[in-house]
């Protein structure tokens, strides 16, 4: 005779304690994805590259110096503009600057 399947069983809320008590672990749930439309989008960057400079040009045989500083360049319209600072936040704001600038047309 054939038996008909069981209905599933209900989840039983001390699954979890029985588990560790066998020494087998539970996997643990794996969370929830939101879906992107939460996530705030990314701040466009302006373009450009700014980098770290520690060459040695100029220095003398005597006099070994580095340039330690960043460099930042961005080409707008076939001219390249160029920017030299200790401090790397001052070389990000040059390139917003310059995004900007040429959007309201102001670089030739």
């Amino acid at each position: 005779m054939d038996k008909k399947p069981d209905k599933p069983e209900a989840p039983d809320p001390g699954k979890a304690e029985k588990a560790e008590k066998a020494g087998k672990p539970e996997k643990p749930q794996r969370p929830v994805q939101l879906s992107f439309f939460f996530y705030e989008p990314l701040k466009e960057r302006p373009k450009g590259t700014i980098y770290f400079d520690n060459s040695t040009k100029g220095s003398t045989k005597f006099k070994w110096l580095r340039h330690n500083t960043y460099r930042a360049e961005v080409i707008y319209n076939g001219v390249k503009y160029r920017k030299r600072s200790v401090e790397r936040a001052d070389c990000e704001r040059f390139l917003e600057e310059m995004a900007d600038k040429y959007d309201k047309g102001l670089l030739e």
